[in-house]
């Protein structure tokens, strides 16, 4: 019954009195109530018991008071008798204490309400910590362990995030080696063939003495005569090629290479170049990607003066003359290369960085121990007060007297293996560059700075400082 009261008491406080009294008599309203709340005995009152008639009168829904009973309480001008005159048969008014008990059956159905709002919440889990209140020994100890194990798990994944990352860069490094490793074998297969083509020519043109003046040359390259380590395998590679190519074959060699290298362009730049300024690939088989492999490969096997004739040349025109000053710039800031390629490439590049800087610092050493050696030299003392044999080293200046003292011819020697092995890292990087970019990028490159045939190497140091931001290291 109390359910029932209370959700009468909230349909009459929302204006719904039918639900009320729907709720409070779900048989229908007692005959002869007249529609309104019952206020007889305990047989047909359902409140008996749980209050008076003065308070089932406040149940009572206010739209089925009558006009007679509000005009004649307003005639009364106030006044309690008049207005329990006017008030229709079997309707008692409420009494000031009726109203106020009404009041706070209200408050306590809210805070019903409320309870029950509150004990559905969820509920803290655990035991408030303490607030100005000293921990024991035992739990402040374990609340340290705590904190030792939350900031040991945090140190930890720390350092595995750095680990990983030190990974990413030793795979994309050891990529870039193996990369190199490739271009370095490519090299050496070539300068090997190239060296045997060319002692062979010699041998045809001079017959008598070409086999022994090459071998005699070679064995001078790598002999005692080298110096106490003797000359590096790419110095005296570069030697044998520059002494057994005749003026003549050399620039037979120049003049096919533009020859072929102005058709292969040509027809880039006729058939295969697209809208927005790439190189539409070529099916696979094509023969013209055989062509491009020779290319590539007589280029790297030419002479270093050779290449230099060709990397000033106009092929239009045939005449050597610089190029724009612009022209790697504008050919690099063209290339497109995939997120893949430009972590590749740059692992690579940067490896080139160390071995040159490492060439470097070593050629600043050698230049200040020359430059001590010299300085010994000239601070010897007068040549009058010297023997004849002191005096005629002194007066020799220069190489000659450098050549003479063995510390010199040891010093002269490892700076020219210094050298020789800075221009192989340079072709160690271009052959690299070659074999990470695809036909097509390649030939976009040579489209793009046509009629000058760019540098590898050149267009791509461009690229990795403006493209990809990497500044160069500084030299130590």
């Amino acid at each position: 019954m109390k359910d029932a009261l209370w959700s009468a008491f909230r349909w009459v406080s929302e204006g719904e009195a039918d639900k009320a009294m729907a709720v409070l008599f779900p048989l229908g309203v007692p005959a002869g109530s007249g529609g309104n709340l019952p206020t007889g005995g305990a047989a047909s009152n359902p409140f008996a018991g749980l209050c008076d008639a003065a308070d089932v009168a406040l149940l009572q829904p206010p739209a089925r008071a009558t006009a007679a009973s509000t005009s004649g309480a307003t005639a009364t001008n106030g006044s309690p008798a008049a207005a329990d005159a006017a008030a229709p048969e079997g309707r008692p008014q409420a009494s000031p204490a009726a109203a106020a008990a009404a009041k706070a059956a209200a408050a306590a159905a809210a805070a019903v309400v409320a309870a029950h709002h509150n004990l559905a919440a969820p509920k803290r889990r655990g035991r408030r910590p303490f607030e100005g209140v000293r921990y024991s020994k035992a739990y402040q100890a374990v609340r340290n362990f705590r904190e030792r194990q939350k900031s040991m798990l945090a140190g930890l994944e720390a350092e595995v995030k750095a680990k990983l990352a030190q990974m990413t860069l030793l795979l994309a490094e050891n990529e870039a080696l193996s990369t190199r490793q490739r271009a370095l074998q490519k090299a050496i297969d070539h300068n090997t063939l190239s060296i045997e083509a060319l002692q062979q020519e010699q041998r045809q043109l001079d017959p008598a003495a070409g086999g022994g003046q090459a071998q005699g040359r070679a064995d001078a390259a790598s002999g005692p005569a080298a110096g106490p380590g003797g000359r590096s395998p790419m110095a005296a590679a570069a030697a044998a090629v520059s002494a057994t190519g005749t003026p003549d074959a050399r620039a037979a060699r120049v003049r096919d290479f533009r020859a072929r290298y102005i058709s292969y362009v040509t027809d880039i730049r006729a058939t295969r170049l697209l809208p927005d300024g790439s190189v539409r690939p070529l099916p696979e088989g094509d023969p013209r990607l055989q062509e491009f492999q020779s290319l590539i490969d007589t280029i790297m096997t030419l002479p270093a003066d050779d290449q230099y004739l060709l990397l000033t040349t106009n092929m239009e025109t045939g005449e050597q003359a610089p190029h724009d000053p612009g022209m790697h710039s504008a050919v690099a800031r063209q290339m497109q290369l995939s997120p893949d390629q430009q972590v590749r490439v740059l692992a690579a590049w940067q490896v080139f960085e160390s071995a040159l800087a490492r060439l470097r610092a070593e050629r600043r050493t050698l230049c200040a121990r020359l430059a001590a050696l010299q300085a010994h030299l000239e601070s010897l003392p007068a040549a009058e007060s010297r023997s004849l044999g002191e005096r005629h080293h002194t007066l020799e200046p220069g190489i000659a007297s450098m050549l003479k003292s063995g510390s010199l011819e040891e010093v002269v020697c490892e700076l020219e293996d210094n050298m020789a092995w800075e221009n192989q890292q340079w072709g160690i990087m271009t052959w690299s560059l070659n074999l990470m970019l695809e036909e097509r990028q390649i030939s976009h490159m040579c489209a793009a700075g046509w009629p000058y045939m760019p540098s590898t190497t050149q267009v791509f140091s461009v690229y990795i400082s403006e493209v990809l931001g990497h500044a160069p290291e500084a030299p130590k």
